[in-house]
């Protein structure tokens, strides 16, 4: 399967996203966000998946990830955790 992982200087953002939707064996999403929290440990990270349980919900936040969102989701839960992501980095900034 083959992976993208882009970034965007402008909104500041890293993406891992499978051209497939299906679980990765090369890098899972807690590693993807330890690799952004060590390039980027000032970033807000928000952890958007497909396979969510309590135990990784816990171990995102656990390892600096803003905020952890199942799927299915409703785009006001994106709009809304990027919005609050958006302002603690401002406030941070300060």
């Amino acid at each position: 399967m083959r992976k993208t992982i882009s970034t965007s200087r402008k909104y500041g953002s890293m993406t891992k996203s499978p051209t497939r939707c299906r679980r990765s064996t090369e890098i899972d999403g807690i590693g993807f966000l330890e690799r952004v929290k060590e390039k980027c440990p000032g970033s807000e990270v928000i952890v958007i998946t497909g396979f969510a349980t309590m135990e990784t919900a816990r171990e995102s936040l656990i390892k600096g990830a803003y905020d952890f969102i199942a799927k299915p989701f409703r785009i006001s839960e994106i709009r809304s955790a990027v919005k609050k992501a958006k302002k603690r980095a401002q406030r941070q900034q300060s």
